[in-house]
């Protein structure tokens, strides 16, 4: 009997690494903190973890003896946490793969798949239509996609048509990908991974409207507002000009002056000093 709950234990212990427990999902931009799984200490400094992009590829060293590989592409993004857990900050789609830790005589492994959404060039027909091609992968160590799918989503959670394709190989890591050809609105769509029945992950992408913004109802009222304003300055300017063009200074200046009983006006400086000279 003590031999048979061994074996179990064991069989358990197996279906702990390599089953779904084993597998983390994330988009692009997470950030992402893989489990060290292995008999407690107070310190890491034994800790080792390795890395696998695809199988049979040679094992990379992103820690060892607790201490972070510097020469590792990634290294500025690992971080190693106090119960030896591997943070990485902001991961990218050639993060995804196989990640083992070896704490003591225990190795654990985890496979983090990363999910990204991005607009690729048009073909065929849509270039002439202008509109785009949405690819959605998941990037992920040496599975094949024969049970996995997507589903695509627009902003009012209809099901969109999309194509699947299975078992590409981009850089170094399996990709599942889906495509979907979108006209380029104002819309958010939404791509979900599924194995089976089960949505592991989802990730989300907005396509930005390259023509001129709708117009509104405010939008038009301004628009109308602003050029009345400018025709009214455009016209308060033109009767200032015209005015001050048609008003003359006045040269000729009247003088009164009382002579006996009789008043009498004079138009100009010359008939004034007469005057003047006579009286």
């Amino acid at each position: 009997m003590a031999k048979l709950e061994i074996f179990l234990l064991f069989v358990l212990q197996l279906e702990g690494i390599s089953g779904d427990a084993s597998n983390v999902y994330h988009t692009v931009g997470d950030d992402v903190v893989l489990p060290c799984v292995g008999p407690s200490s107070s310190s890491c400094r034994s800790v080792i973890w390795l890395y696998n992009d695809i199988v049979h590829s040679p094992t990379k060293s992103k820690v060892s003896d607790g201490n972070i590989n510097q020469k590792s592409v990634n290294a500025a993004r690992l971080s190693l946490n106090t119960d030896c857990s591997l943070a990485i900050k902001s991961i990218i789609p050639e993060d995804a793969g196989r990640y083992t830790c070896r704490r003591g005589n225990t190795d654990s492994e985890v496979h983090l798949n990363i999910l990204s959404i991005s607009p690729s060039q048009p073909a065929g027909d849509a270039a002439k239509d202008g509109n785009i091609n949405l690819q959605c992968s998941l990037w992920k160590y040496f599975t094949r996609c024969l049970n996995n799918r997507f589903v695509w989503i627009n902003d009012v959670g209809t099901e969109l048509v999309g194509k699947n394709v299975s078992d590409q190989k981009t850089s170094a890591q399996i990709q599942c990908v889906s495509s979907l050809t979108v006209k380029p609105l104002d819309n958010r769509y939404t791509c979900q991974f599924f194995e089976g029945n089960t949505m592991k992950i989802e990730a989300h992408y907005t396509v930005l409207s390259t023509g001129p913004p709708a117009s509104s109802p405010l939008s038009f009222i301004m628009l109308t507002l602003n050029i009345t304003a400018l025709i009214l300055m455009v016209g308060l300017t033109v009767g200032i000009i015209r005015t001050r063009g048609r008003k003359k200074p006045q040269k000729d200046i009247k003088v009164r002056f009382a002579a006996d009983d009789d008043t009498v006006d004079y138009e100009n400086d010359g008939e004034r000093s007469a005057a003047a000279a006579l009286h």
